[in-house]
């Protein structure tokens, strides 16, 4: 961070509508690095010049500063993930991971993350049971006459729902497969995260027949059966 930063300021005027609204876009998909020098260079237009402007331009390096570090262990953590992924086997074809990452959305880190989580994801009998053991399924709370909304099964591992869920993002945005099985499921009335919840459980279906099958994600069976969840 350059000394000049001290001139950053945090609040009035133009800058502050933009600055809130950098971080009101950052907020629906998770604080990035380009997030965080949006909100900078957006303080940086600030108007502000109170007396405390250099005790708060120390607070905002302090932060940014925090923020270098932990985007730093992240990617490192993530590195170590992946070489830790077990390699394939002589003569015995791609890996597991290597099948996983033929899926849109599904790279090295989610790949190892749901390794990590799952074991070996066709040792179950069915895609139904992998399916019940993440602990995608909709559970109703009921109290006398009152029947709550469905809401997912609290068991299972949150780290593998997550990990799928943001799968799932990824694949509706970077695939037209994926993103018709979401757009049917939003035609149909679903809210868009209960669509997601579709194409994650989808995706599991579909990891579990490659690895079952030991063939990389061939997207011309993708839309023969869609999976569905509270329908």
């Amino acid at each position: 961070m350059s000394p000049g930063y001290s001139a950053v300021v945090l609040a009035g005027g133009e800058g502050a509508r933009l600055r809130t609204r950098a971080a009101e876009d950052a907020g629906t998909r998770g604080f990035t690095l380009d997030d965080a020098h949006a909100v900078r260079d957006a303080a940086r237009q600030s108007l502000y010049s109170g007396k405390a402007a250099d005790a708060r331009a120390q607070v905002v390096r302090t932060l940014m500063s925090q923020l270098d570090r932990l985007t730093t262990t992240i990617d490192e953590v993530d590195r170590a993930a992946t070489a830790l992924l077990p390699p394939s086997e002589p003569g015995t074809g791609p890996s597991d991971a290597d099948l996983l990452q033929t899926i849109p959305g599904i790279g090295p880190h989610t790949a190892a993350t749901l390794l990590g989580e799952l074991g070996a994801p066709a040792r179950f009998t069915n895609a139904q049971a992998l399916v019940a053991y993440v602990g995608f399924y909709p559970v109703i709370t009921e109290s006398g006459q009152r029947v709550g909304t469905p809401r997912l099964s609290p068991v299972g591992s949150r780290i593998a729902r997550r990990a799928l869920y943001l799968a799932a993002v990824n694949a509706v945005r970077r695939s037209a497969e994926w993103r018709t099985i979401y757009l049917r499921k939003r035609a149909q009335g679903k809210p868009a995260k209960q669509a997601l919840i579709v194409v994650a459980v989808k995706l599991l279906h579909t990891l579990y027949a490659m690895l079952k099958h030991r063939r990389p994600y061939n997207p011309s069976r993708l839309l023969v059966a869609a999976a569905t969840i509270g329908t």
